[in-house]
């Protein structure tokens, strides 16, 4: 049985908490590719885990932040010289224009999963980015369609091949999706396996319920010895007047093979096996055929094989075997038994039996593993049991972990800095929003950023009160995203200022003032 699946799954359930601790301590990024300068090994909508270094060497496969193409790039380093890294794509045949300086780099591949960042985008649900895609076509559309293209066009010249997207907000919703899904899988695969026996009766009958039954019949001359010119059994065979047998049988049972072989014997303890019939196979639940017996030949077989030994022979045992084989693998080997004399051929027992049923049944006591299929694979009940309770502790201690670390957003926020967002963020002064002009909040600092890089703007932020305010211009709409950075020592006022807290000695309008209604 294959127990691949629950393994497998197991693996990436510890790599999921792993990785999870790892993102939230900020030492990780997922990084989703684009472009073919890193192909064939790294191609579109891969997904690249780099982890963080102290140090880079020549040869590893590293991302940074541009500063001219305000994008992460994932190259190969070529070479370090004077502070300066030196990157290439595994497919391009020339240098990256930019040689960045330590201080840019994120860090280094350490796991790659192809197609992985495809899979990430189907789970995530951008209920958000939909929200503010209404509002770009409602406030502002016209004039952000037109920059959005001016920006892109500029990018296409501009970009590498392979651009990959940092996820920074993104990462704790992808963790939190995929670790819900996990669980609810290893829940239910847990009640599946739980209610599962673990063993099954082991059954040593190799074809149980299977059925064998012979005959035989010779046509001899009309005499006294007979009442007819048919001798049928279990009547014995005089050889003055018969000197071939036709002997018949008829199974039913399982379909598989049978072959037919002549076993003789003597009492000094001579013994040979001669084939009657070679392997045939039948594809129905019942088979039957003929063999002929020439007992002629079969008496001076025992006959020469007693004048090399020397020990004169004066009865001869013959034992017609058929050997069933079942396509489950089961054997049924039953034994017709005869005595052949100079004078005579006949059944062995005084009370034959010409039919033969293997009605062996299963050995109390006697158990073997169940297996258990799920999605065309087949798993060990007992291994799958094992697998899908660690996975799913693992799965909800994942969930439980970021869904904890959500309400400790402004000590992952503090996070949000030029180094992480390659000069993406501009600080400024206090400013207003233009009387008229709509402000839309939006959920977390990745939206933010992606609307920014999606315009091809900055990202412009101060902080006031403990309340750090981030904004994004576009025509006609202002996106907003704020965070309380509170010190821990520090009483923690609310995590959205009121604007009768903040009226006094501040212009209209104010952008770290609450949102007005749009």
């Amino acid at each position: 049985m294959r127990k691949c699946g629950a393994a497998v799954s197991v693996i990436v359930l510890i790599v999921l908490l792993v990785g999870s601790v790892a993102v939230l301590r900020g030492s990780v990024a997922l990084v989703e590719t684009h472009g073919n300068s890193m192909s064939p090994r790294i191609t579109t909508g891969d997904l690249v885990i780099v982890a963080e270094r102290s140090t880079y060497h020549q040869g590893e496969v590293v991302a940074y932040h541009s500063r001219d193409l305000r994008e992460v790039v994932l190259h190969r380093i070529k070479a370090i010289h004077g502070g300066h890294y030196t990157f290439r794509g595994d497919h391009n045949d020339f240098d990256d224009a930019e040689q960045p300086e330590a201080g840019q780099l994120i860090g280094r591949e350490v796991v790659h999963i192809p197609g992985g960042g495809v899979w990430l985008d189907r789970l995530e649900a951008p209920h958000t980015l939909a929200l503010v895609a209404f509002m770009v076509v409602v406030g502002g559309g016209s004039a952000a369609n037109k920059r959005k293209r001016r920006t892109r066009a500029m990018a296409q010249h501009a970009r590498p091949t392979t651009n990959p997207r940092r996820f920074a907000g993104r990462s704790r919703t992808s963790v939190i999706l995929l670790a819900t899904v996990a669980s609810l899988a290893g829940i239910a695969l847990s009640g599946l396996a739980w209610t599962t026996p673990a063993t099954q009766p082991r059954s040593t009958s190799s074809d149980s319920g299977a059925r064998l039954t012979f005959s035989y019949r010779a046509e001899v001359p009309r005499s006294a010895a007979y009442q007819g010119t048919t001798v049928t059994a279990p009547d014995p065979l005089f050889r003055s007047l018969v000197h071939t047998v036709e002997l018949s049988y008829a199974y039913t049972g399982r379909p598989g093979t049978i072959r037919l072989d002549a076993e003789l014997s003597s009492a000094s303890g001579w013994h040979t096996r001669i084939p009657l019939q070679q392997t045939a196979r039948f594809d129905q639940a019942s088979t039957d055929g003929q063999v002929e017996l020439d007992l002629d030949d079969l008496w001076h077989r025992a006959a020469a094989a007693a004048a090399v030994i020397g020990v004169p022979v004066d009865e001869v045992g013959v034992a017609v075997v058929p050997t069933v084989r079942s396509a489950e693998g089961g054997t049924f080997a039953p034994r017709l038994a005869f005595a052949l004399t100079p004078t005579q051929l006949q059944l062995a027992s005084e009370n034959p039996e010409l039919e033969f049923r293997d009605s062996a049944g299963p050995v109390v006591g006697a158990t073997m593993p169940n297996g258990i299929e799920i999605a065309g694979i087949s798993m060990d009940v007992s291994a799958l049991r094992v697998a899908v309770s660690g996975a799913t502790a693992v799965a909800l201690s994942v969930l439980v972990i970021f869904v904890l670390a959500g309400g400790h957003r402004s000590g992952n926020e503090s996070r949000i800095s030029p180094r992480n967002y390659g000069g993406l963020l501009l600080e400024v002064e206090p400013i207003s929003s233009p009387p008229g002009r709509p402000i839309v909040d939006v959920t977390d600092f990745a939206a933010l950023s992606k609307l920014a890089r999606r315009y091809g703007v900055l990202v412009m932020y101060w902080t006031r009160s403990h309340v750090r305010t981030f904004v994004v211009h576009d025509d006609g709409v202002t996106y907003r995203y704020r965070v309380d950075v509170t010190p821990r020592s520090a009483p923690r006022p609310g995590p959205t200022p009121s604007a009768a807290s903040q009226s006094r000695g501040r212009s209209p309008g104010a952008l770290d003032e609450p949102a007005s209604q749009v």
